[in-house]
């Protein structure tokens, strides 16, 4: 997220998280991989993607 944001060029800081918080979630796409290619994240490009589609920061 912190590498969407940056791409996004928004303004942002780090917080402590509060006590309620998941310290980690993962999700796995290995039977999601073997339907369709899963490309690797760049941000970057999802953020022109999103961009295109007239989402602005």
């Amino acid at each position: 997220m912190a590498d969407l944001l940056t791409a996004a060029g928004a303004t942002w800081n780090w917080q402590p998280a509060p006590v309620t918080a998941i310290p980690a979630l993962d999700m796995d796409l290995t039977k999601l991989q073997h339907l369709i290619a899963m490309p690797d994240a760049d941000p970057i490009a999802i953020m022109a993607e999103v961009r295109a589609t007239g989402w602005q920061a």
